[in-house]
């Protein structure tokens, strides 16, 4: 069985962190989805990152 390339146009943007962590109870068998615990700095992208920046070196 021969590998295809995946063609361009069905390449979408992908997150770069997953927010949920999924796993199975080993109990009951069933999946359990959990939202991690809040990250304490906010974070910022590039743009908003560098916005700061100039503001500060006005």
């Amino acid at each position: 069985m021969t590998q295809h390339p995946i063609p361009n146009n069905c390449m979408e943007p992908q997150l770069k962190t997953n927010p949920f962590h999924t796993y199975r109870d080993p109990k009951t068998g069933e999946w359990k989805v959990v939202l991690p615990p809040p990250n304490p700095k906010p974070q910022f992208s590039p743009q908003e990152q560098r916005s700061k920046q100039d503001y500060r070196n006005r």
